[in-house]
């Protein structure tokens, strides 16, 4: 059994997640109490002001900065039974109290097919380093999907 990580491991992760992610700019961010299943909420802006498009955030703390993040498919199956009713895109990020390195992946990925906004459970489970080009990347799909959405009628 592993043994518990310092309180400061999570406190920490969630800070560096934050300062990562709106280190583009663009974006609100909101804490979500523990029972809402995301952590953080981005809302992505547009000229300056939020839009209504939404990208849940979970956030998983690593221990050491030497530690690959890793999802087990025992924890696919609890990550989609938690999400199965979830209407808008939600990724997960994992950093460590050093913050150097952060990872991505896709939870409920969001994506366009035929013209049509598609919502759906990630294909790959593995993490991607965290870089401004997958940033970049990430803001772009989800501003897509929404875009398709709006263009079929359903909002924001």
């Amino acid at each position: 059994m592993e043994s518990p990580q310092p309180w400061y491991v999570g406190m920490r992760a969630e800070a560096h997640a934050v300062l990562r992610l709106t280190s583009r700019g663009g974006l609100e961010v909101a804490r979500l109490p523990g029972k809402a299943g995301v952590d953080l909420l981005l809302t992505l802006a547009t000229n300056g002001e939020p839009s209504g498009r939404h990208l849940g955030v979970v956030i998983k703390p690593r221990a050491s900065e030497a530690e690959v993040p890793r999802l087990t498919p025992r924890g696919v199956r609890r990550e989609r039974a938690q999400f199965a009713s979830t209407t808008f895109p939600v990724c997960m990020v994992s950093f460590s109290p050093a913050g150097e390195l952060g990872y991505f992946r896709w939870i409920i990925e969001p994506s366009v097919e035929n013209g049509k906004p598609v919502l759906g459970y990630a294909q790959r489970t593995h993490f991607e380093p965290i870089t401004d080009a997958l940033l970049d990347g990430v803001f772009a799909q989800v501003d897509s999907w929404y875009n398709a959405r709006r263009a079929a009628g359903g909002g924001p």
